[in-house]
């Protein structure tokens, strides 16, 4: 099955689950969960999908099934499959599971890859419920028929196939002939040039040259041992700009000093002695080192301190990009405890490179933390955490959203979170975004309005980025203000989603990049509604 028949398949199942859920909006959900389909092959902590949507959730188990490799008995798909049937708290991702297992036996046809099947699910079961120390399996007795079921049906279509083997033999046999078996031999994969193949994978997209290397050896020692391969898909799918720059820059620049990045002790001491005298009072009123979670951890303080004397006392304007190999090799081992310091040397360097390239690195709105900036007296009863309202909304990319607005009583309000482990270079940040006047709240701001008509135009919108060893991004009121409301709202209306640029922030050395969102002074009329957050590399 092709990639747009497999979405089909994945869409049909969440829609016939999900019956208030239209195409379009089950089509962005199998999105989402080809992406965290990728994700989790790299996980160590399977417990990461446990935050993740139901509907996402339920796409993927479907994915998995479609791209299990059916030649290992002890997959990591088995164990992703196990983990969500036993963890996840609703049912909906088992109903879709076995649903998507009953279709694949009936339509595929193929008895020895749908036992296969079968035999993985199976074996992965047996090994997830010794490890768990699982004591009964009652709760899943539907599992158990459902495989039962598709037994006997493979049994039934078995015998029906040795029937017609005697006769397929004969057509084969007639068929082939000896100027066939001669164009066969000239067509056959090791007569063709690499530079055709390397020409033939420009156009395909990752799992499709996956699946390419599962076809035969000669293909699979080429996409899994040949870095040349991967440097030509890296110039031919990103551009000169990033080939130039993964391939032959950042792997053989000399990191920045400390000294330049004001990151020496004596610098950190300084600015940690000045953070520990003023830390409840900082926090407690200033929306920026809230968004940077000095409550919990001076790393985001650091970074910024180190970035504003930097700005306004520079050591030097020869700051570069660096990274490591080992920063590379150990930024995928802490993501997936399968791969160990001997099998990851396996691996060709530059797939790993192309991997970082092609992976979303996107936040998703719901998952992110409020920022609610109230200072009660001495700071003792301070609550610098309020989630976001979450709410329906079937056109984002999940069918939920947040919406960010302004509470009459209080005078700040946001969200923040943090992009981890981002390799160097130049990222373009995307917030996926709709804005919505709030009716409810019409007759407060016209009267407040009338009180105060300089009011009106005070909305501002305020997004704030900054890389833990690199340059700060800030998208402020000058841009985002009340005729910027006005046009975006005239344009797309309170029913469109449109991405906007924030702007560009450059990271020189492997950084977790810190962001927050907030609107203010819009007095509960004007909201904005945030999908997501989005780094794009551009350079």
């Amino acid at each position: 099955m092709g990639s747009v028949g497999r979405k089909q398949e994945v869409i049909t199942h969440l829609t016939t689950y999900y019956s208030d859920l239209t195409d379009d909006a089950a089509g962005r959900i199998y999105d989402e969960a080809t992406n965290l389909y990728h994700e989790s092959l790299t996980y160590t902590n399977f417990n990461l999908l446990l935050e993740r949507d139901e509907k996402i959730i339920s796409a993927l188990v479907t994915i998995i099934i479609f791209e299990i490799d059916l030649d290992k008995l002890k997959g990591l798909h088995g164990q992703i499959m196990m983990f969500i049937l036993f963890s996840y708290k609703t049912i909906a991702p088992t109903y879709v599971f076995v649903q998507a297992i009953g279709h694949y036996v009936q339509d595929d046809g193929d008895v020895i890859q749908s036992t296969k099947l079968l035999r993985i699910i199976l074996d992965s079961l047996y090994d997830y419920v010794k490890k768990s120390k699982i004591d009964s399996l009652n709760s899943h007795s539907h599992l158990f028929k459902s495989f039962n079921r598709n037994l006997n049906l493979l049994e039934q279509q078995r015998k029906e196939m040795l029937e017609d083997v005697k006769k397929q033999e004969e057509a084969e046999k007639f068929i082939e002939s000896d100027v066939e078996a001669e164009i066969k031999k000239i067509m056959f994969i090791d007569y063709l040039p690499h530079n055709i193949l390397y020409h033939l994978c420009k156009y395909l997209s990752f799992i499709d040259i996956i699946n390419l290397s599962k076809t035969c050896k000669q293909l699979y020692i080429l996409t899994e041992n040949d870095n040349y391969f991967w440097m030509m898909l890296i110039k031919n799918h990103f551009g000169f700009k990033l080939y130039k720059r993964y391939v032959h820059e950042i792997f053989y620049n000399e990191k920045n000093s400390d000294y330049v990045l004001y990151r020496t002790n004596k610098d950190k001491e300084k600015f940690e002695k000045y953070s520990e005298i003023n830390k409840l009072f900082l926090v407690c009123i200033t929306w920026v080192f809230n968004m940077l979670n000095c409550k919990d951890s001076i790393d985001g303080y650091l970074a910024y301190k180190s970035l504003m004397k930097q700005k306004k006392h520079p050591r030097t304007n020869d700051l570069r990009m660096s990274l490591t190999i080992e920063e590379v090799f150990d930024y995928y081992l802490k993501r997936n405890n399968y791969l160990t310091k001997e099998n990851i040397l396996q691996i060709s360097f530059y797939k790993l490179i192309y991997f970082y390239l092609i992976e979303l690195k996107r936040l998703l709105a719901v998952n992110l933390f409020g920022i609610h900036l109230h200072c009660s007296k001495d700071h003792l009863n301070c609550i610098n955490r309020l989630y976001p309202k979450q709410e329906d909304d079937l056109t984002s990319s999940i069918g939920r959203c947040v919406r960010l607005y302004t509470v009459r009583s209080q005078f700040l309000v946001g969200i923040r979170g943090k992009f981890k482990s981002i390799w160097p270079g130049i990222y373009e940040i995307i917030c996926r975004i709709k804005l919505d006047k709030n009716e409810e709240y019409l007759t407060f701001y016209n009267e407040y309005c009338s009180r105060a008509p300089g009011s009106e135009k005070n909305v501002q919108c305020y997004f704030y980025a900054l890389a833990g060893h690199g340059l700060d991004c800030e998208c402020n009121g000058k841009k985002m203000n009340f005729n910027w409301f006005e046009s975006k709202y005239l344009l797309y209306g309170n029913q469109n989603w449109f991405n906007e640029t924030m702007g560009k922030i450059k990271v020189f050395e492997l950084s977790d990049i810190y962001f927050g969102f907030q609107i203010k002074n819009e007095y509960c009329y004007r909201n904005t509604l945030l999908d997501y957050v989005q780094l794009n590399i551009v350079e």
